[in-house]
C-alpha cells in the first residue's frame, strides 16, 4: 500500500499527508469517509477532509485540462512550503489509479505493488524530502 511507503516519514514529520475523501461511488458519504480515515494511525502529520461536492477533485482535473472530470484515486506530491491560493497548483509529481481514464495520463497510472516504490522514488527526488 502506498501509505505504508511513506508512513515512517510522516511520523518523523518530514512529510505531511492530506487525504481528501470524495464521494464518487455508491455508499461514499461522510460516515464512510470517517470510517475509512480511522484505519490510519492518528498523527499530527495526517489530515483527513471529506469533499462531498467534489470541489478539490474537480479543481485538480480542471488544472489537468479535463474540466468535466473529477480527479480521484490520485496521489499528488508537492514541495514543502507551497501555498494553495485560488487555483490548485501543479504538483511536482503525481500518480493515479484510473486505468480507463485517458485524460489522467496513462504514463502516470500506477496500481498495486508498483505504486508505493514509485511514490517513494518521486519523494526522494523532491528537494527537501528526507526519508524517515
Amino acid at each position: 500500500m502506498a501509505f505504508e511507503t511513506v508512513s515512517a516519514a510522516a511520523d518523523a514529520r518530514s512529510l505531511c499527508l492530506i487525504f481528501v475523501w470524495i464521494d464518487m461511488l455508491e455508499g461514499d458519504n461522510a460516515q464512510a469517509a470517517k470510517r475509512v480515515s480511522l484505519q490510519f494511525p492518528p498523527t499530527p502529520a495526517i489530515e483527513h477532509f471529506h469533499d462531498p461536492e467534489r470541489r478539490l477533485g474537480s479543481a485538480i482535473a480542471h488544472h489537468m485540462g479535463a474540466s468535466a472530470k473529477v480527479a480521484w484515486d490520485f496521489y499528488l506530491l508537492y514541495p514543502k512550503g507551497l501555498e494553495w491560493n485560488d487555483v490548485a497548483p501543479a504538483p511536482v509529481a503525481w500518480f493515479h489509479q484510473l486505468q480507463d481514464e485517458p485524460w489522467a495520463g496513462p504514463d502516470h497510472y500506477r496500481w498495486g505493488q508498483e505504486l508505493g516504490p514509485t511514490i517513494r522514488q518521486a519523494l526522494e527526488e523532491i528537494q527537501g524530502f528526507r526519508a524517515g
